[in-house]
């Protein structure tokens, strides 16, 4: 899966969880879930000010009972207790990280949820990060309904804001019978998809995809597709591709699941063949006569036609280029009479296998022949043009068949790739057509005249010629630009647009200084506007994800940013708005430290306050005797424990913490004491 498909399904899962100082509740088997934050919350990592969570639970009409703090794993034991043996090696993998050390450092320096990818699906790695509570015991006790009440802390330890939610319990996840899509067919790949609205099936997240491998074999687990929501959250779209064994059939079916793995009602059972459709069996040889009725081509039976749907016959005056098609016969078929030849013409044909799911082999069977005949044929016209007007509709015009019997002309059209072509227009009598149904500038379509008689006869199609719209279409907007100001830098995301617009290949990031009071425009503008405007490309390359760190901004800026996206074509589309960031100016503040007595001194330990720019830890200690503390030691970052094995049995020493950075130091930290026995 691509990377910013997974950050797409990760901004899903999250999106579901509820803001800070509200609650979600969900019901899994085994247990109740309760959904606190979208990361981390410590005091090394406060959102909002918020450090902790203190919850409550009352069970039917009781009163509230405390069931305790919400807390994050402090240990990489800890953390694998709760989220599972793998999940630190998992994390490894996934960050590309030399060791299970220094996974567990990353989860200690990324709170987000966001920032761990498909790892967020594990509700339980959410209640080893300390942003949900897994209650199994209101499980365990049968009871029909429950309420929870959380506080929310301050960093003082007060009580920011208290929220409360209730969930009645057995209730079956809302989510209806998934219907089944587009089914694609390779000899070495599967892919299929199913359909499901989010109006009726709200609750659903992923499905479990069973795979059997040949008939009457029992279905085993294959994987997960994500139920992926469209720009208007109205449909959800299940996609599965599946590697597998050529010329076998196989069956699948989806089993729609919620986040927490509740199922709903299976899909039907989809039948698949992996058949090589392009390497089928070939007419080798055939062979041409003269007949009173035109051109008669027989050969003999291609053998296994239970994979096919039928022949295509294509003929050209060429010998290698300008095939067109002739007409498509039964697989079973042995011979054909093209009745619409022209006299002294040379006519090359040839032959392709069609397989009973519309693919084509490549062509076989070169044969060519001339004849003569007394009916006198219909020339297709020459000289085709297309041109586009100002409205960028497609005028597509070619030199009149100078004959009396021409009774008008029929225009065809198709995408480039395809050789089946459809009739676009009524018999013309004109040699001009105005074409005011295609508007894609994505495509190619291929245009080809037919010239009729009176007698209701055509020719054969003109020589084929190819366009596209003139006018350019943009690349879908990107919206839901968000960010967040660290020291020393602004973290930008947005929505991921590549779900709505396939042709998207990646985003540019535009940034411009605010002066004093000054506001970004909120209205769309294009890539040329915002540099007329000020704004500045400051992401060189295109960018394949929908997040940007710019560790560029001044401290103390205001700053402007604006996102746009680029297709395929290489057309750049516009942005919308702009969202308005401040990097905030460098502070410090000292970690709060804690102090005992041991066999060989006194420990002092403190947290990493994990800052960037910290240089070093700055220690002081004083006597009772001293009014001012001396400096005791200069500790590196990285370090969380010091023993000062000087201190003398029986005297009380007093201890505080500084920190230092890029030549500014913090305040002095709260001053702790304790007595060597």
């Amino acid at each position: 899966m691509k990377l910013t498909k997974l950050i797409s399904v990760t901004i899903l899962i999250v999106s579901s969880i509820p803001c800070l100082g509200q609650l979600g509740i969900k019901e899994g088997k085994d247990a109740v879930y309760v959904y606190l934050a979208d990361r981390r919350l410590s005091a090394q990592t406060p959102m909002q000010s918020i450090t902790g969570v203190n919850l409550y639970r009352a069970v039917g009409n009781e009163g509230f009972k405390s069931i305790g703090r919400v807390q994050s794993a402090i240990t990489p034991e800890d953390f694998k207790r709760v989220a599972g043996d793998d999940i630190l090696k998992n994390i490894q993998t996934q960050k590309k990280l030399k060791s299970q050390q220094e996974a567990w450092e990353f989860v200690r320096k990324n709170p987000l949820l966001t920032d761990y990818g498909i790892i967020v699906l594990s509700p339980d790695f959410s209640v080893a990060m300390g942003a949900a509570y897994k209650d199994e015991e209101v499980k365990k006790a049968g009871a029909k309904s429950v309420r929870y009440k959380a506080e929310f802390i301050n960093v003082d330890g007060s009580v920011n804001k208290t929220a409360e939610a209730s969930l009645t319990l057995g209730l079956p996840p809302v989510i209806k019978k998934p219907i089944l899509g587009e089914v694609i067919e390779a000899d070495s790949s599967v892919v299929v998809s199913w359909k499901l609205d989010v109006a009726t099936s709200p609750d659903v997240m992923l499905g479990q995809i069973w795979l059997r491998e040949k008939a009457n074999a029992p279905f085993k687990k294959a994987g997960y597709a994500f139920a992926n929501r469209d720009e208007k959250n109205q449909n959800i779209t299940f996609t599965w591709q599946q590697q597998v064994k050529p010329a076998l059939s196989y069956g699948l079916y989806l089993e729609p699941l919620t986040l927490l793995n509740l199922p709903g009602p299976l899909s039907d059972t989809v039948s698949l063949i992996s058949r090589n459709f392009r390497n089928l069996a070939q007419i080798p040889i055939a062979s041409t006569k003269d007949t009173s009725n035109g051109i008669f081509i027989s050969w003999k039976t291609v053998g296994d036609i239970s994979f096919l749907g039928g022949i295509v016959i294509e003929r050209s005056k060429l010998p290698s280029e300008g095939f067109a098609l002739l007409d498509t016969i039964p697989a079973s078929a042995t011979s054909y009479t093209d009745v619409r030849v022209l006299p002294n013409t040379l006519y090359h044909y040839r032959f392709k296998m069609l397989s009973i799911r519309g693919s084509l082999s490549e062509p076989s069977a070169y044969v060519s022949h001339r004849m003569f005949v007394k009916k006198r044929a219909i020339e297709a016209p020459e000289g085709v043009k297309i041109i586009y007007n100002k409205t960028g509709n497609a005028i597509i015009s070619w030199k009149p068949v100078p004959s009396p019997e021409v009774s008008g002309y029929q225009v065809f059209r198709t995408l480039q790739g395809n050789e089946q072509f459809e009739q676009v227009s009524n018999l013309l009598q004109d040699s001009v057509f105005l074409d005011t149904t295609v508007h894609n500038s994505r495509l190619v379509y291929k245009y080809a005249i037919k010239t009729l008689n009176y007698e209701n006869r055509t020719s054969e199609l003109s020589k084929v010629v190819f366009s596209s719209p003139a006018t350019a279409i943009l690349p879908k907007t990107p919206y839901d630009i968000e960010g967040y100001a660290e020291p020393g830098k602004i973290t930008l995301r947005w929505k991921d647009m590549v779900a709505y617009d396939a042709y998207i290949r990646g985003y540019t990031v535009y940034r411009k200084a605010l002066g004093a009071g000054s506001k970004p425009k909120e209205t769309e503008l294009s890539a040329q506007a915002l540099l007329a405007d000020g704004f500045r490309k400051i992401s060189q390359e295109l960018l394949q994800e929908v997040v940007f760190v710019d560790k560029t901004a001044t401290p103390g800026i205001s700053y402007a940013y604006a996102v746009t996206a680029t297709d395929q074509l290489g057309i750049e589309g516009n942005a919308l708005g702009a969202k308005k960031m401040e990097t905030p100016r460098f502070a410090l503040r000292a970690p709060e430290i804690y102090v005992r007595p041991t066999s060989k001194g006194i420990e002092i330990t403190w947290n990493d306050v994990l800052v960037p720019g910290i240089d070093k830890y700055l220690l002081f200690t004083r006597t009772t005797a001293q009014k001012e503390p001396t400096l005791l030691a200069e500790i590196q970052p990285g370090k969380e424990v010091f023993v000062n094995s000087a201190a003398k049995a029986g005297q009380q020493y007093f201890y505080t913490m500084q920190v230092s950075g890029k030549g500014i130091k913090s305040p002095p930290g709260t001053e702790k004491s304790a007595r060597r026995d």
